[in-house]
């Protein structure tokens, strides 16, 4: 009886209340959903294009989704952000050089002749005092400061060359060297390979040493028995060797950096 039943209501002729009472259905209920069904056929095909259309916004939405997350992602991925950084410091160092330069210029330009050497001694004794691979750190530092500023150390090093005279090279040379030689064995050795890797890093001219040749003839005016004790002070070192010099070479001026043990 029960699956008979069931049977008819599949068919829509019986209905079952909560208390399990059967009883048929209305002619009019049965005529109202067979037309509730065909207006569902009628309105199907408006019913596909609704759905079309919620894709195409889906996916649209999707899209916009996906492409603020490629915007985020290359806003926070650590290699660009690391790059964009360092392109931000460089740029906050090249202002800061480009002031910190500007200042310099003013503060030597307003100081007398005097007041420069007093500073231009102090500084010297500072470095001086420094051990070779401070020295060679301090030279990188301001080399370092100059460059962001545009400067070329090779430029620079020309003409701070070229701007001193012949006698202010000779006796720069000449002192240097004195004071080159006194140094120990192991401190000429360490300031030897600091300052050709600095001017190797920086494209320095390296100092022009000639190689004595063998087959020279002997100089009629050379005295081959002439020491020059380089431990003496360094007025006398001076003296002999500029008398050297201008013996050697006629009085033509000689490549100044020749003696220059540790040439700037």
């Amino acid at each position: 009886m029960r699956a008979h039943l069931q049977a008819l209501a599949a068919h829509q002729l019986v209905v079952v209340d909560a208390h399990g009472r059967w009883k048929a259905t209305e002619p009019s209920s049965v005529i109202a959903a067979a037309a509730v069904d065909q207006d569902a056929g009628a309105a199907w095909p408006e019913r596909v294009a609704l759905e079309q259309l919620g894709r195409d916004r889906q996916d649209t939405i999707r899209w916009v989704v996906a492409s603020e997350r490629r915007e985020y992602r290359a806003v926070v991925d650590p290699t660009a952000r690391r790059h964009r950084w360092q392109a931000q410091r460089q740029q906050a160092l090249t202002r800061q050089a480009k002031v910190d330069l500007a200042r310099q210029k003013a503060w030597w330009n307003g100081l007398g002749d005097h007041a420069r050497r007093v500073q231009t001694a102090a500084a010297a004794a500072v470095f001086a005092a420094l051990s070779p691979t401070e020295q060679a750190q301090r030279k990188h530092q301001l080399a370092v400061r100059r460059a962001r500023v545009g400067l070329v150390e090779r430029d620079r090093h020309t003409a701070w060359w070229q701007a001193l005279s012949s006698q202010e090279q000779d006796k720069r040379s000449v002192t240097r060297a004195w004071a080159y030689h006194r140094l120990p064995e192991d401190t000429r050795a360490s300031l030897a390979s600091t300052w050709s890797e600095h001017r190797a890093r920086w494209d320095l001219p390296q100092p022009r040493r000639t190689p004595p040749s063998p087959t020279a003839p002997a100089r009629p005016d050379a005295t081959p028995d002439l020491v020059i004790d380089l431990t003496g002070p360094p007025e006398e070192v001076q003296d002999t060797l500029l008398d050297l010099l201008t013996t050697a070479t006629s009085g033509r001026p000689l490549g100044r950096e020749l003696v220059a043990g540790s040439a700037r």
